[in-house]
């Protein structure tokens, strides 16, 4: 329950002045903003039809209150992907655009005149307000994975950066641009003069601006380079250093998506940074940070399920599996209200128990996603099917592996792959050998194998020796050299990998199988500082020699992060004494090279 507070109720910025007939007003004094971030505290506390209420309540009392309810919806729909809620949240979120009464993007710029309905105060927020749910709708239409969708998020993602331009404008002065400078010298539009805000103002209002800017950054930032400049040629520009800033300043603040900010950064230091390898294989430095953003959060959140999971993901990062299942165990047990992080839970702690090999554990969280979610019934039966064949249970396994064709609704990556590994097998059974190949399969394509334990590893290396299915093969030696490079085994990992990288004549059973595998060995190079250029030599090879295989896209995510991390380490090592550089003469690189295509030709 929130309980108003004298020191908390200012007063300084009434939003319902002018309330509709019908409309519930604020209590008398109570301040929106403060109101509205008590409101997302309930909610993230486990106060979520409590936060709900209050929110659907008082959403007509301003804009601020209406997008804090429409945030709400935001929230429930990223967690669970499931086609009614994101529905739900996009009408909301409309609802919230249509409230705000911006007419145009281009109001204060050349010809026309800011509107004198507000004051420059309100009126920035409301453009901040309309920028944010912009932004959000483009996140919900990039969940749903389609082409059309993702044109449509393009656009909505450019309505909010030009508005968040603006107001950065109108907040910090007119000769200041978030924007990348064009070369050519061009007019600059007619800009009103940036408004007399007092300090307090200036900092509201920075802090309010900074979380979509700083979101737009991150995300595009790990965009890779061939797409990055199309979005810089329709405005956009990345810097992830500033985007983790700008975050940084509106989670610290008291702005309503303070929280939302620091949730944020932990889904950046926990899912991006170890899923798309922006730290190659050293994720630790992001578990630093996040563990620092969890701790920060524990007072102002001691009931909150959601920074519960994402403590209990640190630690599955960090291979402490046992630690984790029972910390997701307590998060369903505080969460029973959160059907959403109930089915988190259940999503983390099935890959918990994949990643120790614990199949039949397994299977019975992949079951209960299976029956209880609504999102992907295709992912969820074929995780299913993978984990009872591992257990032996052929015929069940084999029933579930042959629905998953026709559970695929939508044509996205995941979904394009689930259907074309079952059809594989529709003719005839795989054997346990098989199905345990599938699974370690997955883990190594969920980044996962690298926050598997040791003894773990072991054993996956004993399981996949025993399988010797010829089709089998070129997937077989990928994990092999991905796993005995973990365990330190340089020269196995190096030949399993060159004969995993090895082009066959005939079509493969697999095609991304040959890409992952020269990207391994990439890595390989980056980490030995000697082979630099063998390793930017294979990058670009997939980059331009491979397409159209399965998770193209994330290894391209891979692959421009490996490429960045390669520059910043050339560049430090171009500031080195000669006498202590790496060892890469020209000549010897170029023997180097020659060598190993030798080896990869001739096998």
């Amino acid at each position: 329950m929130i309980k108003m507070a004298d020191n908390k109720i200012k007063g300084n910025r009434q939003y319902d002045s002018e309330l509709e007939d019908g409309v519930i007003p604020l209590p008398p004094g109570m301040d929106a903003q403060w109101f509205a971030r008590e409101g997302i505290n309930v909610l993230l506390n486990g106060g979520v039809s409590h936060a709900e209420q209050l929110f659907k309540k008082f959403r007509q009392c301003s804009p601020l209150l209406s997008s804090g309810a429409s945030l709400v919806d935001f929230i429930t729909a990223a967690m669970t992907f499931e086609d009614e809620k994101m529905e739900q949240a996009m009408h909301s979120l409309k609802s919230t655009i249509k409230m705000c009464q911006v007419d145009s993007l281009f109001e204060g710029l050349i010809t026309k005149r800011p509107s004198t309905k507000w004051t420059t105060v309100q009126r920035i927020e409301r453009m901040i307000i309309w920028a944010d749910c912009e932004l959000f709708l483009a996140f919900l239409m990039f969940l749903k994975q389609s082409v059309v969708d993702f044109v449509k998020a393009g656009y909505h993602m450019r309505r909010a950066w030009k508005m968040y331009e603006k107001c950065h404008r109108e907040i910090h002065g007119a000769n200041t641009n978030i924007s990348k400078p064009s070369k050519k010298k061009r007019k600059s539009p007619t800009l009103i003069n940036p408004p007399d805000l007092n300090a307090e103002d200036f900092i509201t209002l920075n802090a309010s601006l900074s979380f979509g800017f700083g979101l737009i950054q991150v995300a595009l930032s790990i965009v890779p380079g061939a797409l990055l400049k199309v979005c810089e040629v329709f405005g956009f520009q990345a810097e992830r250093d500033l985007g983790i800033n700008a975050l940084k300043i509106s989670s610290d603040s008291k702005d309503m998506k303070a929280p939302i900010a620091r949730l944020t950064l932990l889904w950046y230091h926990t899912v991006v940074r170890p899923f798309c390898a922006l730290d190659g294989t050293n994720i630790e430095k992001g578990l630093v940070e996040a563990s620092a953003i969890l701790r920060e959060s524990e007072k102002e959140f001691p009931t909150s399920a959601i920074f519960l999971y994402f403590k209990a993901l640190v630690c599955r990062l960090r291979g402490e599996l046992d630690e984790a299942l029972a910390i997701l165990d307590k998060t369903m047990e505080t969460s029973k209200e959160q059907r959403e992080i109930g089915l988190l839970c259940y999503y983390d702690k099935g890959w918990c128990h994949l990643m120790k090999l614990e199949w039949e554990s397994a299977s019975l969280c992949f079951l209960q996603l299976r029956s209880q979610s609504r999102w992907s019934e295709a992912y969820y039966t074929y995780l299913l099917a993978v984990s009872e064949g591992a257990v032996g249970k052929s015929e069940e396994a084999f029933t579930l592996l042959k629905s998953v064709p026709k559970l695929v609704v939508r044509k996205s990556q995941l979904e394009t792959y689930l259907s074309r590994k079952s059809q594989l097998f529709k003719k005839q059974c795989p054997c346990k050998e098989e199905y345990i190949i599938l699974g370690i399969e997955l883990l190594y394509l969920w980044n996962a194998l690298p926050q598997c334990p040791k003894p773990t590893l072991n054993n996956m290396l004993k399981e996949i020796h025993r399988c010797e299915i010829k089709g089998m093969q070129p997937m077989k030696n990928l994990l092999l050299g991905t796993i005995y490079n973990l365990i330190g085994n340089k020269e196995k990992a190096s030949q399993h990998l060159r004969i995993a990288a090895h082009k066959e004549d005939t079509k493969p059973l697999d095609a991304h199988v040959v890409p992952y595998a020269l990207y391994e060995l990439a890595v390989m190079c980056i980490h030995e500082e000697k082979n630099l250029e063998r390793g930017s030599e294979l990058l670009y090879q997939i980059k331009d020699g491979y397409s159209s295989y399965d998770f193209e896209n994330r290894l391209n995510f891979r692959i421009h992060a490996a490429l960045n991390n390669l520059e910043d380490q050339q560049y430090i090592d171009s500031l080195r004494p000669s006498s202590t550089r790496s060892p890469s003469t020209s000549v010897k690189m170029k023997n180097e090279m020659q060598a190993s295509n030798k080896v990869i030709d001739g096998l």
